[in-house]
């Protein structure tokens, strides 16, 4: 359970961010997105935020790259080569209306209908915010990205639908890429799951098809707590697919035999109550930092399937928040086993939600 402590402060055009471990190496991850999948996004925090003004002008923004990527990908599956399309683009790169006119005739041309645009009176909020200082109501704003965001459903999915080969080549062209500087370097490629997701149509199942602006703003929120993320070599792919809590324990039994000499190392018994284990972990830290008092929260449902090997350092925020976390993962392996039980998801759920709580009250968090 160490995570790697390299918090994003900002985003970064190029999409290439130095990550660093607690043992001192470094590496890179490559954000796989282009960047009107990144602004819709952005603008979605700033509603949920009360930045209204800005959230207008980052869907603004996205809706203008996205019809960028649309023409260049139509004109992509004409045939039409990339250098070729970025030199006819630079003549129009700096005039937003030559970029909705270029949009509209390759629409048309793709499709044989009229292109769905911005109504005018959207284009009227529009320019009064971004142009004239006007200082736009949550309910407008909402009603602005809504608007956008299925003007953008609307043509991004018979873009996939007629030229996803087109599609899927021109987001690995203008997406981030990053050349190791040899075969030492580590380097990672992500895609960030955005509401608007460019490369392929999102699953049925995915709590991202729910168009609701409300829903959505709760969801970036939500969503927003700071994340862990391990490297996992191809040795373990397989482990993983076949037994993923044995592999999960042989990973944290390996980064506590790491432990530096100032952390504490606890053992939980796999054939222990879930009350038993939290009072073994409260006596063998209570000595060392007088925390008991945060693990104290009774939970007999709850029990390890497997022997996990926690690292926990010497401090009071840290050790609640791997409690916290400890609770969440031993849950995911239950439901793994149990997923239609109802009273697990209820309980999964409750866990999830106190770790996020407990992450907006810190003021500061590695």
């Amino acid at each position: 359970m160490a995570p790697i402590l390299s918090d994003v402060y900002e985003l970064l055009n190029e999409g290439i961010y130095t990550v660093h471990c607690p043992k001192g190496h470094s590496g890179k991850v490559v954000l796989n997105n282009l960047n009107f999948e990144l602004l819709y996004d952005l603008g979605i925090n700033a509603i949920g935020d009360g930045y209204y003004r800005e959230a207008v002008a980052s869907i603004t923004a996205a809706l203008e790259r996205y019809f960028e990527f649309f023409v260049k990908t139509v004109w992509h599956a004409q045939g039409v080569a990339f250098d070729i399309i970025d030199k006819n683009w630079k003549e129009m790169s700096n005039q937003s209306e030559r970029q909705l006119g270029a949009y509209i005739v390759s629409y048309s041309y793709a499709f044989g209908e009229v292109a769905p645009v911005m109504a005018n009176n959207l284009t009227k909020f529009r320019n009064s915010v971004i142009h004239k200082g006007e200082l736009p109501t949550r309910e407008k704003t909402k009603e602005y990205a809504g608007a956008i965001l299925s003007l953008i459903d609307e043509s991004l999915s018979k873009l996939q639908a007629k030229y996803i080969d087109a599609v899927n080549a021109t987001f690995e062209h203008y997406a981030p890429h990053y050349t190791p500087a040899d075969d030492s370097e580590n380097v990672l490629h992500i895609n960030h799951p955005t509401i608007i997701q460019a490369k392929e149509p999102l699953l049925d199942d995915d709590q991202r098809k729910r168009r609701d602006i409300d829903y959505l703003i709760k969801m970036v929120l939500d969503g927003r707590h700071p994340q862990r993320m391990w490297f996992i070599n191809e040795q373990e792919t397989k482990l993983v697919q076949e037994n993923y809590e044995k592999w999960l324990s042989t990973r944290l039994q390996d980064q506590n035999n790491e432990v530096e000499r100032n952390e504490l190392q606890v053992l939980i018994n796999p054939d222990a109550t879930a009350e038993e284990c939290l009072n073994s972990l409260g006596e063998q830290i209570e000595e060392n930092d007088k925390i008991w008092g945060y693990l104290g929260e009774d939970h007999p449902e709850l029990f390890c399937t497997d022997t996990l090997t926690i690292c926990l350092a010497n401090v009071q925020l840290r050790t609640h928040l791997y409690y916290l976390y400890l609770r969440v993962r031993v849950y995911q392996l239950l439901l793994n086993n149990n997923p239609e039980d109802s009273r697990l998801k209820e309980e999964y759920q409750a866990a999830e939600q106190a770790l996020r709580d407990y992450h907006n009250e810190l003021s500061t968090f590695e």
